[in-house]
């Protein structure tokens, strides 16, 4: 069978990006703009809150000290729920469910494999967020056969190696895996391992490279809600 390993944030649901222009709507231009700076200049704090080697409240805390803020971490934390509840305008969980619909799916001949793939998330996320975010989007992880959460490897999906655990952990072989993502060194991560991968740009984007590969689609619309 073939599997199709999904990301999530930004494929399927909304993630922590975004929440810049949030603090443009309640703070203004120049407070995201600073933000926005401060979060980058903080990525490696980030890819540890990832990896589940920090608290989320701690992340923020180090994204925050030493400034003077007009919001305080519970502030911030309170705005990641709100952006994580908003869903994506043009989401990749269409363009699967049309392959899953197909009416003809058994018959699918795709990277020489037959029958309806199955489709697993696997994300890199806050692990304090896991039970709010699947309670936010329950048709997202109803359609999902599995999900794996990166930081249960105390990796992220950028990680070298990461993807080899994957495929051994789960007794798969390179060859029956696809991979979709929206970061480009996440694509290259899967594939040191062998595994094929498609970087995710939009929906449209995605079928077409789907529909290169064999994959067949519904002629019917679906969405995540």
């Amino acid at each position: 069978m073939m599997i199709i390993l999904t990301d999530l944030s930004e494929v399927l649901i909304r993630g922590v990006y975004g929440i810049e222009d949030l603090v443009e709507d309640q703070y203004g231009e120049k407070i995201a703009e600073r933000f926005a700076r401060r979060r980058l200049e903080c990525d490696p704090f980030f890819i540890e809150l990832m990896r589940s080697h920090l608290a989320e409240d701690q992340y923020w805390e180090i994204v925050l000290h030493g400034f003077d803020w007009p919001f305080g971490v519970e502030d911030v934390e309170l705005m990641c729920s709100f952006n994580f509840a908003l869903g994506l305008q043009q989401s990749a969980i269409g363009v699967y469910k049309r392959i899953v619909e197909y009416p003809e799916s058994a018959m699918m001949d795709s990277l020489r494999h037959r029958g309806c793939p199955e489709f697993w998330i696997v994300s890199d996320h806050i692990p304090e967020r896991k039970d709010e975010i699947k309670a936010m989007h329950p048709k997202v992880f109803q359609f999902a056969s599995r999900v794996i959460w990166s930081y249960d490897y105390g990796l992220v999906k950028s990680d070298v190696g990461f993807f080899e655990q994957l495929l051994r952990r789960n007794k798969l072989e390179y060859y029956d895996v696809l991979f979709i993502d929206d970061v480009s060194q996440n694509i290259w991560s899967a594939a040191k391992a062998n595994i094929a991968g498609i970087k995710y740009e939009g929906p449209d984007q995605l079928e077409t490279q789907l529909r290169s590969l064999g994959f067949r689609f519904s002629t019917t619309s679906s969405g995540a809600h």
